[in-house]
């Protein structure tokens, strides 16, 4: 599925802000006729840090290109995670302007459990969405949360292209789920990824 298949992208903006688009929706022809909804994200790599607890599940996340890659507007990136147990996962980004969204579980995957593996493509090929690297453009975050049992639901608000935007400050919900794996020795485990993002004119680091 190649980025050349995109169309019409648009940026959407929240709070009256520019609001990276980095889960908004696009047509894809599939299969001739069928069209499915894509998901488009944002994002370059900075080697990932794992934060481990006791009782720790063992969190890696990284992009097909490996860590330290710079990604430029209109690219098509695929995550892959690596965990040591099965886990349920969730997956936070936070853009360059400081909005946050969850982009996984999403409208499309709402079932975010993985087998314990090295490598696991996010999304894999049967999964109908994409990333793709758009505006607002700088240092953002991506979060990796995972647990032997299902992470609450956080409060989202649906945007009208799917996004699940939130309205919750990252350190009370990273407070919130380590807190819960404690009180309930839950196993539990974190990965955070630093990410820049450039337009497409902009000449990338060597």
């Amino acid at each position: 599925m190649s980025g050349a298949h995109f169309q019409h992208c648009k940026k959407y903006s929240f709070r009256r802000r520019a609001f990276l688009f980095a889960v908004s929706f696009y047509t894809l022809p599939v299969l001739g006729a069928v069209l499915v909804p894509l998901l488009a994200a944002v994002l370059i790599f900075i080697p990932t840090t794992t934060i481990a607890a006791e009782n720790s599940i063992t969190v890696e996340i990284t992009t097909h290109l490996g860590d330290a890659q710079t990604f430029k507007q209109g690219d098509v990136i695929s995550f892959f995670l690596s965990l040591d147990k099965d886990a349920h996962v969730l997956v936070l980004h936070l853009d360059a302007t400081g909005y946050l969204q969850q982009l996984l579980p999403n409208t499309l995957q709402q079932n975010s459990f993985y087998k314990s593996g090295l490598f696991i493509p996010i999304p894999n090929e049967r999964n109908p969405f994409q990333f793709k690297v758009g505006p607002p453009f700088g240092k953002e975050t991506l979060w990796v949360f995972a647990s032997d049992k299902p992470l609450p639901s956080l409060t989202t608000t649906k945007s009208a292209n799917g996004s699940l935007l939130i309205n919750q400050d990252i350190g009370e919900i990273k407070s919130q789920l380590r807190h819960q794996a404690t009180s309930n020795a839950y196993e539990y485990g974190e990965a955070q990824l630093i990410l820049n993002t450039v337009a497409a004119s902009t000449t990338a680091p060597q």
